[in-house]
């Protein structure tokens, strides 16, 4: 992982067509599964949208301010 770059997220499904999961890709192509499952691709997107900055920032060690 790099900490110059953010990651590329994505939204995979488990397969069961009713849980997915959200992975971050880093630049050196690291992938990190996110903790939780979602119900639907849109909520595991929404998650990216409000709380993908965030992670990142903890991730990285970094805090909000």
């Amino acid at each position: 992982m790099t900490t110059n770059d953010d990651p590329l997220f994505s939204v995979r499904s488990l397969g069961t067509g009713s849980e997915y999961v959200v992975d971050a890709t880093w630049s050196d192509g690291t992938t990190e599964k996110i903790a939780g499952i979602f119900p639907s691709p849109e909520a595991a997107a929404l998650w990216v949208n409000e709380q993908g900055a965030a992670w990142v920032l903890k991730r990285l060690g970094k805090t909000l301010h």
